[in-house]
């Protein structure tokens, strides 16, 4: 079983990438902001949510996605110890959201426009079972969302790409074999992708962990 969401290029990087900033400080620790831009890029491009980009969704330009990590930055800012825990990803998100669901609706009219559908966020604890973790990814991308994703240490040294790191899961893909599945994630970061074993990135080796932040639309 496979699947795969049809992410965004911005000239030939797939997503944004944290080292285009000039800020020395969004180039170390933007990825929390990164990853949220590419979010309601991924959003209003795919699920009809154009309130949450306030530019141009035709000719995605790589101004003004940094002039949008720019926007990003006061909510999700890159701070001693990063954006470490699940919760303030999504209160900076969340902020930066109801600021913009606001602005969207005084630029189509005030009062007479009701407000955009919302975006709901709720933290899945990377120290809860792979398994779980696999469903929940499994159901996300399935539901047409991206599942962004925060790893904090990790034992694999394969990995170092991803310590300490915010990024977006856009894919999956699930292989049964006579010992175990084999579970692989398509992960996007830098303006790249890569296909990483899901199992091994999930344990991660160390007792502080990050974890998944779970999307759906306010009902």
């Amino acid at each position: 079983m496979r699947k795969e969401l049809e992410h965004f290029y911005i000239g030939e990087a797939l997503g944004g990438s944290q080292d285009w900033f000039m800020d020395p400080f969004m180039k170390l620790g933007g990825c929390g902001a990164v990853t949220a831009c590419d979010t309601c890029i991924w959003l209003a491009r795919s699920q009809g949510a154009e309130w949450m980009y306030p530019f141009t969704l035709q000719n995605l330009c790589r101004s003004e996605f940094l002039h949008f990590g720019r926007v990003m930055k006061p909510y999700l800012r890159p701070r001693a110890g990063g954006i470490n825990r699940l919760e303030l990803y999504m209160r900076g998100f969340s902020s930066y959201l109801r600021g913009r669901a606001e602005a969207w609706r005084q630029e189509q009219g005030g009062e007479n426009c009701e407000p955009p559908r919302m975006l709901r966020m709720s933290g899945f604890a990377g120290d809860r079972p792979a398994d779980e973790a696999w469903d929940a990814v499994v159901r996300q991308i399935d539901a047409g969302f991206p599942a962004p994703i925060l790893v904090l240490r990790h034992k694999d040294p394969e990995l170092k790409d991803f310590v300490w790191h915010w990024f977006l899961l856009i894919g999956y893909s699930d292989e049964e074999t006579e010992e175990k599945p084999v579970r692989h994630v398509k992960a996007v970061t830098y303006g790249e992708w890569a296909w990483v074993d899901f199992d091994r990135l999930w344990d991660t080796g160390y007792e502080q962990k990050g974890g998944l932040v779970l999307y759906r639309w306010d009902e």
